[in-house]
This record gives structure tokens, C-alpha cells and sequence, in this order.
């Protein structure tokens, strides 16, 4: 009797854990799914996924604060200290209330998404997954509904009016980039995690967009990271011990990198030239590359233009209308800061840049030492990962909030040892491990 009744209860909690799983990877399907479709707010344009973050997170790490491990209490407080830097930019720079509020509101939700990516990992690994499946599908979404603020503004300058679809008005390297994220993320992902879909046709496929995004949209980093990627999937699929031996050299890895962007830089600059990506590239070049005297940054130079405020003014930022009351810029009244990294030392200051360079170490550290773990799924972490470092470092804070903070919340939950393991032997094909039982264990 007391053996069938220990097997009777073991059902019972292995019924509800597999319930409360499937709840959470729905979750968070529909939290990738909001996470690029915008609404109307009293401040703006908002994500349904941000705003819902909003309401839920604080009652999420209050109920689990005692289960966090010492990773993940650390990159959230450093977040809390973004915020910290924001409200006293903000309040030394005597910006005006609402100014004031929307810039803090966006760098307190950058927390409240943290907490809400890193319960649900801790319920389950594949959140990770259905969370990207939706984002992929959200993104072609907002071509025609619940329109990104910045997309949309664009495509009225373009002459859009509310009708149709954003992509008849959006330059191609804005819209190619969403209609292949969506082939990568929603399913090529999916047909490799849970059906075994080959790796070459996915090489095939990322080797062809690298190209097609180059020759039909002009888009330089989408080639450049497409291409990046693609050799890390040979590597995985093919050539997993050499992967395993790159991975564990950090230098090596950021030498080949460095050597890899060289190389890019100089295909697309002969093509350039010669007129093979037609004449708006070749004036676009020229414009940016040439004359700018900015070399590879080309437009995306913020630093450079940014650095005489910043030298002078390190520890407390513009505030965040980042309006330029000192006269560095000759033919601006705005500082700049088109990539989130510079974008928050300029706006919030010093606290700013110490988030997003401990993000970049926690990524990186994380794509070193742990990736190659999470078997299939690695791959498609890793092109992520690649994507997420250069919109830090060169792009603006806006379509891909949720995606990072998704893939931060990741790569903190995944230095818990326990977690991976048990994500691990899932992916292999191992038993059911209770994550109740996990989840009630405070590890460092």
C-alpha cells in the first residue's frame, strides 16, 4: 500500500509540474508575440509585452526572491542601478516631469522584462525557444498591426496613412531582415528543436540571406552577422570538437571575429565601388565611409561624436531628452546616441554604461563557457547573441527590448549549474526532472 501510494502522488505532482510547463512556455509564446506589437500610451508607442511587465514583475520577484541565485539577484541589481543613473541624470539635468518619466519607465521595464524572462526559464528551458518563436511571428505581424513607433514614423515620411502594410514604404534592408528572422526564429528553430530537422539546409539558408540581404537590400550588417553566424553552425553540425577548442580561447574567438569583419568590410567595399550593388550603395558609401572619414563605423559613429560631452561629462548624463545644453555639436541641438551602449551613457550616465558592458561580459561569458550545452538549441543562441552584441554596441534601444532581455535573463539563469544540467540531459533525451523541486533550492 505504501509503495502504490508513493506512485499515486508521484503522478499527481508529475501531472500538475507538466501543466504548470505547458502554461509556461504558452506564456511565453504570447509574451514573445506582444514583445513587437505596439499600442498607444498617455508617453508613446509601447509593447504589449513591456507593458505587461509593468504589472507582474514586481509581484514575481517578490514571491521569488529567496529562489534566485546570486547571478541573477547581481545582474538585476545592476539593472536597478541603470535606474538609479537614469532618475539622477534626470533630476541633476532638471528635465521637464514627463520627459523625466518615460525615460525612467523605459529603463525601470528593462528590470521588470528581466524578471519576468528569468521565472520563466526557471520553470522551463524551452521558454527560451516559443518566447523567440513569437517574437519572429510578431515581427512580420507589425508590418500590418500594432506598428513599432519608429517603423511607423518612417513609413509616414514615406507617405503611409494608416492602410496597408509598413514594408510598401520601409527601405529593403528594414524589411528583408523581419520576413528572415521570421523564417529563422518561428521555423527553422522549432524543426530543429523538436523534430530534427537537418543542419545543412539552415547553413544553406543563412549563407543565402547573407547575400540576398546584401545584393537586394544593401544591408551591410546583415550580411556581415548572417555570414558570422553561419560559421558557427558549420562548426556545431561538423566540426563540434574544433567549435569546443575556438570556444574556450576567448582571444581567438574575438581575433577571428575582428579578421571576419575585416573581411567582410572589404567585400562590401569592392562591391561597392565597382557598382555591383548599384549606384544609391555607391553614393551611400562614398557619403558615409569616404567623406564622413568615419572608415567602417560610417554612420554608425556615435561614440566619436558623442566622446567630447562624454570626456567631460562621465558620471552624470544629458538626461533623457538628451539635449545638448553645452554646444558640442556643430549641427545638432541633440547629443547623439543611435546604439543603446552610448545611448545610455549619454541619457543616464555612468551607471548607463556599466549595465550594458556587464550585459556584453555576461553574453560573451556566457556563448564561451555554457552555449555549447544547450546542444540544438546553441546554434540559434548563438545568432542571437551575435545579433543582440552588435545592436549594443551600433543600433537603437527599440524592436529588440524583449529579445535581449530574453537572452540576458538566459544567460544568468544558465550559470546555475543545477538548471543546466537538467536542461542538458532533457536535450539528450533524459527523464523528467521535477523544476519544482529545483526551483525551490537557492544555489549561488
Amino acid at each position: 500500500m505504501g509503495e502504490k501510494r508513493v506512485d499515486f502522488l508521484d503522478e499527481q505532482f508529475s501531472t500538475s509540474d507538466n501543466m504548470f510547463i505547458i502554461l509556461s512556455n504558452f506564456f511565453a509564446f504570447f509574451s514573445g508575440l506582444g514583445s513587437t506589437l505596439f499600442i498607444e500610451t498617455p508617453f508613446g508607442r509601447a509593447a504589449m509585452f513591456d507593458l505587461l511587465c509593468f504589472f507582474i514583475a514586481p509581484v514575481l520577484y517578490f514571491l521569488n526572491y529567496k529562489k534566485y541565485t546570486g547571478a541573477e539577484k547581481r545582474f538585476l541589481l545592476v539593472s536597478l542601478l541603470w535606474l538609479v543613473g537614469s532618475v539622477w541624470s534626470n533630476w541633476w539635468r532638471q528635465e521637464p516631469i514627463d520627459i523625466a518619466l518615460k525615460g525612467n519607465a523605459i529603463v525601470f521595464n528593462v528590470w521588470c522584462m528581466l524578471v519576468v524572462c528569468i521565472s520563466l526559464l526557471k520553470k522551463d528551458y524551452r521558454t527560451w525557444m516559443w518566447f523567440m518563436v513569437g517574437n519572429g511571428i510578431s515581427c512580420v505581424i507589425s508590418l500590418y498591426y500594432f506598428q513599432n513607433g519608429a517603423l511607423l514614423t518612417f513609413a509616414e515620411r514615406a507617405g503611409f496613412i494608416g492602410e496597408g502594410g509598413l514594408q510598401e514604404y520601409l527601405a529593403d534592408k528594414q524589411v528583408y531582415p523581419i520576413y528572415f528572422n521570421f523564417i529563422l526564429k518561428s521555423v527553422l528553430f522549432p524543426l530543429v528543436a523538436l523534430v530534427g530537422f537537418p543542419w545543412l539546409p539552415v547553413v544553406t539558408i543563412l549563407m543565402a540571406s547573407a547575400f540576398f540581404l546584401l545584393f537586394n537590400g544593401g544591408s551591410r550588417s546583415s550580411f556581415g552577422l548572417n555570414l558570422l553566424s553561419s560559421f558557427f553552425i558549420v562548426g556545431y553540425a561538423y566540426l563540434r570538437r574544433l567549435t569546443k577548442l575556438v570556444l574556450d580561447h576567448l582571444i581567438l574567438v574575438l581575433s577571428i571575429s575582428v579578421v571576419s569583419a575585416l573581411l567582410v568590410f572589404s567585400i562590401y567595399k569592392n562591391l561597392a565601388l565597382s557598382g555591383a550593388l548599384g549606384e544609391q550603395e555607391f553614393e551611400k558609401y562614398e557619403r558615409e565611409m569616404v567623406l564622413s572619414e568615419a572608415g567602417m563605423l560610417g554612420s554608425r559613429d556615435d561614440i566619436i561624436r558623442a566622446w567630447p560631452f562624454l570626456k567631460n561629462h562621465p558620471i552624470v548624463g544629458a538626461g533623457s531628452s538628451a539635449i545638448d545644453r553645452w554646444g558640442y555639436m556643430e549641427d545638432d541641438f541633440i547629443l547623439p546616441g543611435h546604439s543603446a551602449l552610448v545611448g545610455a551613457w549619454v541619457q543616464n550616465g555612468i551607471f548607463g554604461l556599466i549595465f550594458w558592458v556587464y550585459a556584453l561580459f555576461v553574453i560573451t561569458s556566457f556563448v564561451q563557457h555554457r552555449v555549447m550545452r544547450l546542444r540544438e538549441y546553441a546554434p540559434f543562441i548563438v545568432i542571437t547573441a551575435v545579433y543582440m552584441i552588435w545592436n549594443i554596441l551600433f543600433s537603437p534601444f527599440g524592436l529588440y527590448r524583449g529579445e535581449i532581455a530574453c537572452l540576458l535573463a538566459l544567460c544568468v539563469v544558465a550559470k546555475d549549474k543545477n538548471w543546466l544540467d537538467i536542461a542538458e540531459m532533457k536535450l539528450m533525451g533524459g527523464k523528467h526532472v521535477s523544476q519544482k523541486r529545483y526551483n525551490g533550492v537557492r544555489r549561488k
